[in-house]
């Protein structure tokens, strides 16, 4: 096959990476046409799997309501659905993320995708609220799309494309998150819920057929013992992963950035109620519109933060991305403390969500460049399962603080959290001194 001329980036690299004694960039320069395809089809597979799932989950409360659950318990009920999701998530992403090395990532994205399609269509056909539950945790041990979606990509991409590819990869992540629910509001008001959530299980199962038809694999790579035995045991594998210097200090920025995010999640819909310039309609305040801005309006930010973060990346490097984009964020965070201006509100959270989305995104390659190939989807599967518990966690601590010390209180506290993603970043994420025992990364 006809070898591509190495661009003159690509080449500067050469040799700062090995994989097993040859030359990554020999290794990849025969495979940009897979990497290429593997990217659109992950895109396009990603948005309209996460798309699936928000025709259906934020909606889940009003469809209990349908089901008969009293008005007076729905808000429970909708913690709990959420809380028991990312729960059995937190359990499955690992094991799905060791059984994605040994058996392969495009498995695992079908898997999830299909998973995801048959939980939903079951749902449509629940008959009570416990049944629903034991769907919605069904579906944390079954799906988790971005997690093998981002292994399988990470193990086509060249090292030095990893925070470009890995950045718009997140982008489609904001798009889907803020786009589904809108849609899905707009299709339960035309047909109803159960047809929506039937639009929803189509669109996984589509997103499914497109990468079982489209995706070619490379063959795994094989880690093995002195002996000349295959490391295959499980706790091996999670061992391996969570030994890789600098992996530890990216799951706690992980877990800690989730963790101030989800915290404000519970806070918004009660505060925005009570600011002053709400957007009305015939002269009465579009309350349900005014929250569903707070809490898109970062999504938007960050689809274009996180298109374009790998240019910051390169600039500063990781450590310092992590330093300036968290420190501001933990500002602007912190600023909302003294807003009382539901617009006041929204424009700080838009800036939030581009320095946040710049952040979010240089953790997510970080994933890839710190990880031994032949651990990707581990790797993946452990920050998944991570960032799951500190949505959990975010829920139930952000209540919580608004319940003791005032609702506003959870932005001081949530920005706190950020200033800890700023230290540990600028300390201990730089790549040039976490060094994956079969990889020489480069300086990021």
């Amino acid at each position: 096959m006809h070898e591509p001329v190495p661009t003159r980036r690509a080449a500067s690299i050469e040799p700062l990476i090995s994989i097993g004694g040859i030359s990554a960039m020999n290794a990849y320069s025969v495979d940009y046409s897979r990497a290429r395809t593997v990217f659109v089809v992950a895109f396009v597979a990603q948005l309209l799997g996460l798309m699936g799932f928000k025709l259906v989950w934020p909606f889940l409360p009003l469809y209990l309501g349908d089901l008969g659950v009293p008005a007076h318990r729905l808000a429970l009920w909708a913690g709990l659905l959420d809380f028991a999701e990312e729960i059995a998530t937190v359990i499955a992403a690992p094991v799905w993320g060791v059984l994605g090395d040994r058996f392969g990532r495009k498995v695992m994205v079908v898997r999830a995708l299909l998973g995801g399609a048959l939980v939903i269509s079951l749902i449509t056909a629940a008959p009570n609220e416990y049944v629903v539950l034991a769907l919605v945790i069904l579906s944390g041990l079954l799906t988790g799309v971005i997690s093998p979606l981002n292994a399988l990509v990470a193990s086509v991409t060249p090292p030095g494309s990893l925070g470009k590819v890995m950045g718009r990869l997140l982008a489609g992540v904001f798009l889907a998150n803020t786009t589904g629910p809108l849609l899905g509001g707009l299709i339960g008001d035309a047909i109803g819920f159960r047809g929506g959530f039937l639009i929803g299980a189509g669109l996984l199962a589509a997103a499914a057929v497109l990468v079982l038809l489209l995706v070619r694999e490379p063959p795994l790579q094989r880690t093995s013992t002195g002996e000349g035995k295959q490391e295959i045991g499980f706790f091996r594998q999670l061992s391996r992963m969570v030994r890789v210097p600098g992996y530890p200090a990216l799951l706690v920025c992980l877990g800690v950035l989730g963790l101030s995010g989800m915290m404000l999640y519970p806070i918004l819909p009660v505060l925005v109620p009570t600011l002053a310039g709400l957007p009305t309609r015939a002269g009465e305040a579009q309350v349900a519109t005014a929250v569903g801005l707070a809490l898109g309006v970062p999504g938007v930010a960050g689809v274009l933060a996180s298109w374009k973060a790998h240019l910051v990346v390169e600039r500063l490097g990781s450590g310092r991305t992590l330093l300036w984009s968290a420190t501001i964020g933990a500002l602007f965070t912190a600023a909302l403390f003294f807003v009382d201006s539901f617009w006041w509100l929204v424009g700080l959270r838009a800036v939030n969500g581009l320095f946040l989305g710049v952040a979010q995104a240089a953790l997510g390659a970080l994933v890839g460049v710190l990880s031994p190939r032949d651990l990707y989807s581990t790797a993946y599967g452990v920050a998944g399962s991570v960032q799951s518990a500190a949505t959990a966690l975010g829920f139930l601590g952000g209540g919580l603080v608004g319940f003791l010390f005032g609702l506003h209180a959870a932005f001081i506290v949530s920005g706190a959290l950020l200033c800890v993603v700023a230290v540990v970043g600028v300390f201990s994420l730089r790549a040039d001194q976490a060094r994956p025992a079969e990889t020489t990364i480069p300086r990021t």
